[in-house]
C-alpha cells in the first residue's frame, strides 16, 4: 500500500515514502502489513490465482462512422436545398427588413435541423452509437441543447424586427401577432416554453438540486417541444408552405425519428430483455448506503455488454419501475449473470434494498467506451468516487495485469458508504492490487478532490502516489463530473499524457 498524506516543501517528492504505520496517514487506509521491501511499487500478498484471460475484442470498424456522417451529411444537404430553392437568396436582396426575415428563417430552419438531429441521436440507433460513440453524442447533446436555445431566440428577434421594419409597426405588437394570430404560433410559444424548462433544468446547479428520476423526468419534456414545435414549421415555415415535396420530406424526416425513438428506447431494450429472460437472483446490502444486485439471464454474452459498460436498468417491481437509472457493472460479465453496484442517493434508488429474487429487468444498452479496449500500456490506474468506483473495478477485475501494475484510488466523503469494499480486498488478496483509500470530507469550496485531511496538492499526491512515470500506465477516471475534472487537471499537471486518462459520463 502506497503511502500518501505526509508531505511538505518543494523536495518532499524526492524523499523515499516512510514505512506503512496507518495513524500516521490520515486520508488513507492499510489494509495488511504485510508489504514488500522491493523497489518500486508496493503490493501486498501477490497473486495466487490465475489471470483472466483476455477478452476478444473484434478490430474497430471505421465503416460505421462513414455511414454515420453520410447520414447527417445527406439530411443537413437536403435541408440546404430546400432552403435554398425556396428564393432565400432573392430575397436577402429586396430590403433590411426582408433581410432581416430571411435570416430569421434560416435560423428558425437550423434550429428544427438541430431538434431533429437532438432527437435522432438519443434514439441510441445503434449506427450513430457505433459511428459517433456513446460519449460523443452525450457530449454533443448537452452542447447542441444550448445553441438550440439561443438560434430559437435569433429566429424570433429577427423576425419580429424584420416584420415591424416592413409593416412599420411596433415590435411588441407584431411580437403578440406571432402568438396569437401565425398559423401554430400558440403550439410554437408551448414549444418555446418547454424548451426554456429543459435547458434550465440541464444547468448543473440546478440539475444538483433534483434527484434523478425527476430530472429525468423533467427533461422528457424535449420531446414534448419537438412534437408541439413541428406543426408551426409547417404551417408557418417559408421554406415549406405551399411547397409539397419539401412539407412531404420533413414530415418523412420526423416520422423516421419518431420511428427510431420507438423502435430503440421502447421495443428493442424490452424484447432483448424478455428474450434473456433477465431477473433479479440476488439484492445484498452493501456499505451502509449500497446495494450489489445481481441479474440472471439466459446467453447473456449476446449482450455483448464488456466491463465498464452501463445499461439504463428498470426494475419491474411496482410503483417506480418506469424510471430509468444508469447503472455500470460492477463486476465483468461471467456466465450468465451480470452485477451492478447501485448508491442509494434518493427514493428512486431506496426501493432497489427490497427487489425480490424473480424480478424482472428491462435492460437498455449496453452503452459506453470506458472500456479495456482503451488500454495501450501494461499499468492500470483506476481513480474512482462514489458510483464510479463499479465500473473502474470491473474492468480491473476483467484486464489482465500482473502484481504491482495495478492502482486503484478510491474515494468517499464517507467510508461506510464506500461501495465494494469486500471485492477490491479480495482482490488486494489475490491478485496483487494496489489500493489507495482516500476517505473524509472534501475542502471548503470543493479546492481539491482530495479530503480535506490531506496536507498536499492533489497533483502531488499523484506524483508521490505513483513513484512511476505516469505515461507508463493508462489511468480510467470515473465520479462525479465536477470531482472528475479536477482529479484530471491534477493527472495532467503531474505528468500524465492526455490521451492515456479514459473518462466517461454516464449522463443521458
Amino acid at each position: 500500500m502506497w503511502q500518501t498524506c505526509r508531505m511538505s516543501g518543494p523536495d518532499a517528492l524526492d524523499i523515499p515514502p516512510p514505512e506503512p504505520v496507518a495513524d500516521e496517514i490520515p486520508g488513507s487506509e492499510v489494509l495488511d502489513d504485510t508489504v514488500s521491501d522491493t523497489e518500486g511499487p508496493r503490493y501486498i500478498n501477490l497473486a495466487t490465482q490465475p489471470l483472466p484471460p483476455p477478452l476478444e475484442r473484434p478490430p474497430a470498424n471505421p465503416i460505421w462512422r462513414i455511414i454515420t456522417w453520410i447520414l447527417i451529411g445527406g439530411v443537413g444537404l437536403l435541408l440546404a436545398i430546400i432552403w435554398i430553392t425556396g428564393g432565400a437568396f432573392h430575397t436577402f436582396t429586396l430590403s433590411t427588413g426582408d433581410a432581416l426575415i430571411e435570416l430569421g428563417r434560416l435560423t428558425g430552419l437550423i434550429a428544427a435541423a438541430m431538434l431533429l438531429f437532438q432527437v435522432v441521436l438519443m434514439a441510441r440507433v445503434p449506427v450513430f452509437e457505433h459511428g459517433l460513440g456513446h460519449q460523443w453524442i452525450v457530449n454533443s447533446h448537452k452542447k447542441t441543447g444550448f445553441w438550440l436555445f439561443w438560434l430559437v431566440i435569433a429566429h424570433v428577434v429577427f423576425l419580429v424586427i424584420g416584420y415591424s421594419a416592413t409593416g412599420l409597426v411596433n415590435p411588441f405588437r407584431t411580437f403578440w401577432e406571432f402568438i396569437v394570430e401565425f398559423p401554430g404560433g400558440l403550439l410554437a410559444t408551448a414549444a418555446f416554453i418547454a424548451l426554456i424548462a429543459v435547458v434550465v433544468l440541464s444547468i448543473r446547479r440546478v440539475r444538483k438540486k433534483l434527484r434523478y428520476e425527476n430530472w429525468h423526468l423533467l427533461h422528457l419534456y424535449g420531446y414534448l417541444a419537438a412534437g408541439l414545435a413541428l406543426p408551426h414549421q409547417i404551417w408557418a415555415g417559408a421554406s415549406f408552405y405551399g411547397r409539397r415535396w419539401a412539407e412531404l420530406t420533413w414530415w418523412t424526416l420526423w416520422g423516421v425519428a419518431l420511428l427510431a425513438v420507438i423502435l430503440f428506447r421502447i421495443v428493442r431494450p424490452i424484447a432483448r430483455s424478455f428474450a434473456h429472460d433477465l431477473r433479479v437472483q440476488s439484492a445484498v446490502p452493501d456499505g451502509t448506503r449500497g446495494v450489489l444486485i445481481t441479474i440472471s439471464g439466459k446467453n447473456l454474452a449476446g449482450l455483448h455488454a464488456e466491463p465498464g459498460q452501463f445499461f439504463i436498468w428498470r426494475f419491474l417491481s411496482g410503483y417506480g419501475w418506469t424510471q430509468g437509472h444508469p447503472f455500470s457493472l460492477a463486476i465483468a460479465p461471467e456466465g450468465d449473470t451480470m452485477t451492478i453496484a447501485v448508491a442509494i442517493v434518493g427514493g428512486g434508488t431506496e426501493r432497489l434494498l427490497n427487489l425480490k429474487p424473480g424480478t424482472r429487468v428491462i435492460a437498455e444498452g449496453p452503452f459506453g467506451e470506458l472500456t479495456g479496449a482503451l488500454r495501450t500500456r501494461p499499468g492500470l490506474i483506476g481513480i474512482a468516487a462514489g458510483a464510479g468506483i463499479a465500473p473502474v473495478f470491473a474492468i480491473l477485475e476483467g484486464e489482465q495485469w500482473s502484481p504491482g501494475e495495478a492502482v486503484l484510488i478510491t474515494r468517499d466523503d464517507d467510508a461506510d458508504r464506500s461501495l465494494m469494499t469486500d471485492q477490491i480486498a479480495e482482490m488486494v488478496e489475490t491478485r496483487g492490487l494496489n489500493w489507495i483509500r482516500m476517505d473524509g470530507a472534501p475542502p471548503p469550496g470543493f479546492t481539491s478532490w482530495l479530503p480535506a485531511s490531506c496536507q498536499y496538492s492533489g497533483t502531488q499526491f499523484l506524483a508521490r502516489a505513483a513513484e512511476m512515470p505516469l505515461p507508463d500506465y493508462d489511468v480510467y477516471l470515473c465520479g462525479p463530473p465536477p470531482w472528475m475534472e479536477k482529479v484530471e487537471k491534477d493527472l495532467l499537471a503531474a505528468g500524465e499524457e492526455k490521451h492515456l486518462i479514459h473518462s466517461e459520463s454516464f449522463a443521458m
